[in-house]
């Protein structure tokens, strides 16, 4: 797999074109990250759970923590709830405009993907406003959040979360009034709705053919519990479906950005935390999907972290995916889907 992103190897079946199988081999950045969490300091883990990919950092940062907090019965403040929701709901805004950029990307559009990709520049610059970091690492800690933020900070992410929106409207309303688009997106990559379970697919893959799951609304946590986010979901299964589903989440996900900036309550933003022998199992819903931590503390060092981002279930949706397709349409199916391979290779 050629280009500067993580390497996989993809073996294509064909007839002409056409392909008739795929077989998808992983396997070849796998860094021993649940061996290197092996015998630490339970806090020290947490800057392992922020390297498994770098645009899930803060989804991972949160599970972590959440296990932590879990094994030692604490909850952490309203305030710092609210501010880990801003988060992660930043986190997944941007991530999804990058993913609307590379799909038109891959049916060489570069002017409309253009315009994303600096869409998506806004909101990481208000990232590294809010925590000092572009992909939020190193802000939230177990029992609540590094440091408080301020209203003028807050301000500043309600207007461009809204500039954001309006303008992404007017980006997307336009692409699908090309042609040419609607002919590389339309019936192109189809997964079925059958597949959902069997697969165990989540995330926009799921939602995007036809289900409902989500684990903020199925098993809420966090600021989920005291306000649900719209749920969507797209029935078609293709390209499209995916493309116009993740249009749909990046703006309900920046409404309740503006949602929670409303209504954050003030108060303490850490709890007291202490390190506590226990396991716990935590489930979140990431921009891909859900992910799982899993921790068990023995003796005041961790004994086992597993950790199952989205991207390990949703992959083996890619070889359904380009079935009956041809092998041009394999790039922008492949970025519909917009999987992490350092998110499966730990």
């Amino acid at each position: 797999h050629a280009g500067i992103i993580e390497p996989g190897h993809f073996r294509f079946s064909v007839i002409g074109e056409e392909i008739v199988n795929l077989e998808i081999r992983l396997g070849y950045l796998h860094r021993g990250i649940e061996k290197l969490a092996e015998g630490k300091d339970p806090l020290e883990i947490l800057r392992l759970a922020e390297a498994v990919s770098g645009d899930e950092s803060v989804v991972n940062a949160t599970g972590c923590c959440m296990a932590l907090e879990q094994i030692a019965g604490i909850a952490i403040p309203s305030r710092a709830e609210y501010i880990r929701g801003i988060l992660l709901e930043l986190e997944r805004s941007y991530s999804l405009i990058s993913d609307l950029a590379g799909m038109l990307t891959d049916i060489a559009h570069p002017v409309s993907s253009s315009a994303l990709i600096m869409l998506r520049e806004e909101l990481q610059r208000e990232a590294d406003r809010l925590t000092g970091s572009r992909f939020m690492k190193g802000f939230i800690t177990p029992g609540g959040v590094r440091e408080d933020v301020t209203p003028s900070l807050l301000d500043n992410l309600f207007k461009t979360a809204g500039t954001v929106e309006r303008d992404l409207q007017k980006i997307v309303e336009a692409v699908l009034a090309v042609p040419s688009v609607i002919d590389r997106f339309a019936t192109t990559g189809i997964i079925r709705q059958e597949l959902v379970d069997p697969l165990a697919l989540s995330g926009p893959v799921a939602r995007a053919s036809g289900s409902g799951r989500d684990t903020r609304v199925d098993h809420p946590y966090g600021i989920y519990l005291q306000r649900p986010p719209v749920q969507v979901y797209e029935p078609g299964g293709d390209v499209m479906a995916r493309f116009t589903l993740k249009f749909q989440e990046i703006t309900a996900s920046l409404r309740y950005i503006q949602e929670l900036i409303l209504f954050i309550p003030e108060g303490e933003i850490q709890s007291g935390f202490t390190i506590r022998d226990g396991f716990a199992l935590v489930s979140l819903e990431g921009a891909r999907g859900m992910t799982l931590h899993f921790i068990h503390i023995f003796g005041g060092r961790v004994n086992r972290y597993k950790i199952r981002t989205a991207s390990f279930c949703n992959w083996y949706a890619l070889e359904h995916a380009v079935m009956n397709n041809i092998v041009p349409d394999f790039p922008v199916i492949n970025k519909s889907l917009n999987l992490s391979y350092a998110g499966t290779d730990l």
